[in-house]
């Protein structure tokens, strides 16, 4: 009504809007749009389809819409992959990694990011080291302060505090805020733990 031709591009940028629980049925009306609109070949219309439903707690439809995609880049992956990891599903997360690597899909700097979160929130401390080594020696990717962040995340959850502190000694870069703030935050777990 207001003269904005509805095409792919409009319902990508709609859904790049930050979805919560109670904009499920907005987002319900957007995927019926995409339906009717015949978008559901476009990526990044999907991509932003994965991304909505995952925000509102649908990983079931998050899942349905990256299994029925034809064509996925990059971005679709690690969106699914961050997904089961936002949600505590670390395993299917690493599942999905292994997909990937299967398929030859090269992954980011992002999808290791996503993973080590998920390892974190699981407990998977040897398979937290072992991506963060894969990630540089295997693919290439550079470590940033969030995949260290991550890694001592995963070894204060797991109430290693030593070792993640050995860990942060060891960094090959001074460690910033984000990087004492995980430490803290896992002093913060153990104590709410105990």
């Amino acid at each position: 009504e207001a003269g904005v031709e509805i095409d792919a591009n409009v319902v990508s940028a709609v859904l790049g809007v930050s979805f919560v629980d109670n904009s499920m049925s907005l987002g319900k009306q957007l995927h019926s749009l995409v339906i009717k609109r015949r978008f559901s070949g476009n990526t990044f219309v999907n991509n932003g389809l994965i991304n909505m439903y995952s925000k509102c707690g649908d990983l079931t439809d998050s899942l349905s819409v990256f299994r029925r995609m034809s064509k996925r880049n990059y971005v679709s992956w690690n969106s699914m992959i961050a997904a089961f990891a936002r949600h505590g599903h670390g395993l299917a997360a690493l599942e999905l990694y292994e997909e990937m690597i299967t398929l030859d899909v090269k992954p980011t700097d992002v999808t290791f990011l996503s993973l080590l979160h998920a390892c974190s929130h699981v407990g998977l401390i040897d398979k937290g080291r072992e991506l963060l080594n894969m990630m540089q020696d295997v693919h290439g990717i550079e470590p940033r302060t969030e995949h260290y962040a991550c890694i001592v995340d995963m070894l204060g959850r797991a109430g290693r505090l030593k070792e993640a502190k050995s860990f942060i000694d060891s960094l090959p870069m001074k460690p910033d805020c984000l990087i004492w703030q995980a430490l803290l935050g896992a002093c913060s777990f153990m104590v709410i733990q105990k």
